[in-house]
């Protein structure tokens, strides 16, 4: 029992180890990573945990707050540098692999060691716990909700540890992505409806009283704010519900082109190296459709694989990571495929599996030395070594490097050269109109003549801090200085 419960532990660091490799040598990539980062630490400045903001001026209501404050709560305890700001994806990963293999041996002990394995060395899960999201903290949240869920169905006893398991996740995984973290219960919910030999357990879930448990997690965030900017309302049920699922309006990949060029690529290569054995097995007969609804460890994580990805190719806004969550009965699947037992590979097997595993882990080693243009990190050391570096940085007529946030503890704001069109930025004129203060104006070249002229037009000449770089050119406004 001792050597056994060692190997476990062996194994837990040997995986904790791999999901921090290289997590805090590569710098912020724009424009995700510095927008979540920006807005924990703009929380942990202000000591504002309810408003997220972007700047001092603009408030970013576009996820709820969970990524946000384990974000900032990492940052408060470790420092504000990028291993601190990747951590809570690192740790979501890791365990998200023991959950794999704690529903595993519910649904089907003798492959849950490879679900696990499986999870682990696919390139999605693994590169994506690398980038700063909100996708993989939700992966974890659904996956222990699951959790909860088939432990409830499924394991002998009273069941109410198990189901305040599934609501408490519940609950965080609304606070971390809204209704999107429903749509793993949604699918496990229709599968046990239609499992006969589930079906019948269905009042061990604690529904009559699990909504309340979930609301009271997942509700005041959103009532706080709703009653203190009524407007909110509308704007969380049209803008960030129904217009990402119904509208091209985000400009996230709509229509069939976008389909195929953003999930089909996610699809086959984000489940590298084992995605290939569940096409093979798709060529194989498949139990009658009756056989299928009655073998909970097959059913199970077949609709909770195909409901939400037939939701998500029907919605008009995709990102590869949005199907991350998908990965866990993804694997659940794929080891249906494989022998049954613990994990056994021939000598040569274990070989290129180990070779898969090193490369995964050189490709993050690679991020964090390639020369990126979206690397913030390298952008914040440039203008700290021409003096462009000020309390405020204002990105005219292009997406803010809310990463320098970090790097320079600037706050970042986003300028038009002539009428603001968004409440995300303002004009040059209401900018320029304000008093003397150390700011500093980053512009592309392109915009470089149109910034002077319509300076000089105000009154405010911009004033070059130097040669910049092949992406962007810096000012100061005249009357503007920095001690």
């Amino acid at each position: 029992m001792r050597l056994f419960g060692a190997r476990i532990a062996l194994l837990a660091l040997l995986v904790l180890a791999y999901a921090l490799a290289f997590q805090g040598t590569r710098g912020l990539f724009t424009t995700d990573e510095g927008r979540y980062s920006a807005v924990a630490l703009n929380m942990l400045e202000r000591s504002d945990f309810i408003t997220p903001q972007l700047s001092h001026d603009v408030a970013h209501y576009t996820k709820p707050p969970l990524t946000y404050w384990v974000i900032a709560a990492s940052v408060a305890l470790f420092g504000a540098n990028e291993w601190a700001v990747r951590l809570p994806n690192a740790l979501a990963f890791a365990l998200t692999v023991w959950l794999c293999f704690a529903i595993g041996k519910r649904l089907d002990r003798e492959h849950a060691g490879w679900a696990a394995l499986i999870y682990a060395s696919m390139a999605l899960p693994y590169l994506g716990a690398h980038w700063l999201n909100t996708d993989t903290l939700l992966t974890l949240f659904e996956t222990l909700a699951a959790l909860g869920f088939i432990a409830a169905l499924l394991d002998a006893g009273r069941p109410l540890r198990q189901a305040l398991l599934l609501w408490t996740a519940l609950g965080l995984a609304f606070l971390t992505k809204g209704p999107p973290g429903l749509l793993g219960f949604a699918a496990l919910a229709i599968a046990a409806f239609t499992c006969p030999p589930l079906r019948p357990r269905l009042g061990r879930l604690g529904a009559r009283w699990g909504w309340l448990l979930w609301l009271a997690i997942a509700a005041p965030w959103f009532v706080v704010l709703i009653v203190q900017h009524p407007g909110l309302l509308d704007y969380f049920l049209y803008d960030e519900v129904a217009a990402r699922v119904l509208s091209d309006k985000h400009g996230r990949s709509p229509g069939l082109y976008g389909l195929i060029s953003v999930y089909l690529p996610t699809l086959l290569l984000g489940t590298l190296p084992w995605g290939v054995r569940l096409l093979g097995a798709l060529r194989r007969p498949w139990p009658s459709p009756a056989s299928l609804r009655n073998d909970p460890g097959l059913w199970l994580p077949l609709l909770w694989f195909t409901v939400p990805l037939l939701v998500f190719f029907l919605a008009q806004s995709r990102m590869p990571l949005y199907l991350l969550p998908l990965w866990v009965p993804l694997a659940l699947l794929i080891a249906r495929t494989l022998p049954s037992g613990p994990p056994r590979l021939a000598r040569g097997g274990w070989l290129l599996l180990g070779l898969w595993l090193a490369t995964l882990i050189a490709l993050r080693g690679f991020a964090a030395h390639a020369p990126m243009h979206t690397d913030d990190r390298q952008l914040a050391q440039v203008m700290r070594e021409q003096g462009a570096d000020a309390p405020e940085l204002v990105f005219v007529e292009d997406s803010p490097r809310f990463g320098l946030r970090l790097y320079l503890g600037a706050n970042i704001e986003r300028a038009r050269i002539n009428q603001a069109t968004t409440r995300y930025e303002q004009s040059l004129a209401d900018l320029l109109a304000e008093p003397p203060q150390c700011r500093t104006f980053v512009v592309k070249r392109s915009s470089e003549h149109n910034l002077q002229e319509a300076a000089t037009h105000l009154g405010r000449p911009m004033q070059s801090l130097g040669a910049g770089t092949g992406r962007f050119h810096w000012y100061r406004a005249t009357g503007d200085t920095c001690p």
